[in-house]
């Protein structure tokens, strides 16, 4: 393991992530998320970031319960097989799990994030400013714009 990994102990924090999580998918997923190195992408994962929790504090949090990995299921099905009940349960359960998620996200379709409006305003001030872009010890470009 990389010794920047070992001194972050990133080993206990993804562990503390898959504790969160609430399907045995989710819980792969997170034991096998790695730190970006790439300054873009670390921007915009923070602004997703920044963005998800603006929804979760203006429309509360939606509900993971009840998902359930069904594609061997549904793999089975599609071929012509028969289910047995559990397999049709849980199919139901993962489909009522989905409708709330997509109900949720469909109640804060339209909301225009914070951080989204913030950088537009400061792209657009940058621009009609360039003295302020000349003393800046950095070239401002869209991928370092979040160093602002």
């Amino acid at each position: 393991m990389n010794k920047h990994y070992l001194t972050l102990e990133l080993d206990k924090v993804l562990q503390m992530l898959k504790n969160e999580t609430s399907c045995d998918d989710a819980a792969e997923l997170a034991l096998e998320v790695k730190p970006s190195t790439d300054f873009g992408d670390v921007c915009r994962m923070l602004n997703q970031t920044e963005d998800a929790a603006s929804l979760l504090e203006r429309f509360g949090a939606p509900s993971f319960g009840g998902l359930v990995n069904v594609n061997n299921a549904l793999a089975r099905a599609a071929a012509g097989g028969s289910l047995n009940q559990r397999e049709l349960l849980a199919i139901g359960q993962t489909l009522r799990s989905i409708r709330v998620l997509y109900d949720w996200r469909s109640h804060c379709s339209g909301v225009i994030f914070f951080s989204t409006a913030l950088r537009s305003i400061n792209i657009l001030r940058i621009k009609s400013f360039p003295a302020l872009s000349a003393r800046t010890k950095f070239p401002i470009t869209p991928q370092n714009f979040c160093r602002i």
